[in-house]
């Protein structure tokens, strides 16, 4: 029956650090999946500042502002068809 209860509290202990981590690096993740220019940026904020609550919210902060649109010079040739397509839609009213 101990057996039991170590591995109850090994799993329980190991499933609280890994949400703990998961939550410290929230800015890090979020800004990786909204694929924001300066990931390295907030990682590197989120890491050595985000212990102190004012460093997270700002690497919170900096990973959710708004994305910006890319210019369609900056995109591949089917990407930038496929742009100048739908501005010709929006302009004739579609």
């Amino acid at each position: 029956m101990s057996h039991l209860i170590l591995a109850q509290t090994f799993f329980g202990s190991l499933t609280i650090v890994v949400v703990a981590f998961g939550l410290y690096f929230l800015p890090t993740i979020v800004g990786q999946s909204r694929k924001v220019a300066n990931v390295g940026s907030i990682l590197v904020i989120n890491l050595f500042l985000g212990w102190t609550v004012i460093g997270w919210v700002v690497a919170l902060a900096m990973a959710a502002r708004t994305v910006p649109d890319r210019p369609a010079k900056e995109l591949g040739p089917v990407s930038r068809s496929i742009a100048r397509r739908l501005e010709r839609e929006e302009q004739s009213g579609r």
